[in-house]
């Protein structure tokens, strides 16, 4: 069974049509599901990792203007001044740096920040009990104790800590660029199959559309031949005309 008999005229006609609604279903779909795809990775770009970042840059200011209130407290204890007001600028500071951390790791879970970050607490605790200890040595008037403490234990402590912070911020920082790079990827990728696709079917609906405009023309040429040779036989209705298709132009002839 030929093409031209197998397809009726209303499917020859509506065929190539079809296909390119189904074209543009799919291509629909392909960008519905690219566009969530970026909506994500640019929400989490801008809920989790920038946000994250910020959060770590100003638990490292607060780290160091607590650095700054320690040494302030202990100069301050050396010369015989209150030091109250310098412990209090330290407890705040060192627990803002202390909750942003913790808010920055938050917004990281599930990215495989809990290795970054394994014995943070313990470095935060050892450098916090090396502050209080040296300052309360430089109240008691021990200089001598409390320097070496501050520049043996204390500054280890202190870019032990440090480093927790530093390796923090890189990790956000590369989960921005990641996701920022997957989502680049993803609609380089999804623009191709839309654009192939587009093309595909732009081709072969033409190609469909060329053929069965072919099939259909050519079926009516040869029932109006047919019917010119009837009337040019002086109107003998005993010829026949021959059926050369199943659709309706063939149920016509």
């Amino acid at each position: 069974m030929t093409l031209n008999n197998a397809l009726g005229l209303r499917t020859k006609i509506c065929l190539p049509f079809a296909l390119c609604a189904i074209a543009l279903l799919v291509i629909g779909v392909v960008s519905a599901l690219t566009f969530r795809n970026l909506v994500s990775d640019t929400n989490d770009i801008a809920n989790n990792s920038l946000p994250a970042v910020s959060e770590v840059l100003n638990g490292d200011r607060d780290l160091y203007q607590a650095l700054v209130a320690q040494n302030a407290v202990v100069n301050a204890a050396f010369l015989g001044r209150d030091t109250d007001e310098g412990r209090a600028v330290f407890d705040e500071n060192i627990q803002q740096a202390f909750d942003s951390m913790n808010s920055a790791v938050e917004r990281l879970r599930g990215s495989g920040i809990s290795e970054k970050i394994e014995g943070f607490e313990a470095a935060y605790n050892r450098w916090i009990g090396t502050a209080y200890e040296a300052m309360e040595l430089a109240e008691s008037r021990a200089k001598l104790a409390t320097q070496a403490l501050l520049e043996g234990e204390g500054r280890t402590a202190f870019g032990e800590l440090r480093n927790y912070f530093e390796r923090v911020g890189a990790h956000a920082d590369e989960q921005a660029q990641k996701s920022a790079a997957d989502a680049s990827d993803e609609a380089l990728s999804r623009s191709v199959i839309i654009l192939v696709t587009s093309l595909v079917t732009v081709v072969v609906c033409i190609a469909l559309f060329v053929i069965f405009l072919r099939m259909i023309v050519g079926s009516i040429a040869t029932l109006k031949n047919q019917l010119d040779n009837i009337a040019r036989g002086e109107g003998d209705l005993t010829r026949r005309v021959p059926v050369e298709s199943g659709d309706d132009l063939g149920q016509l002839a």
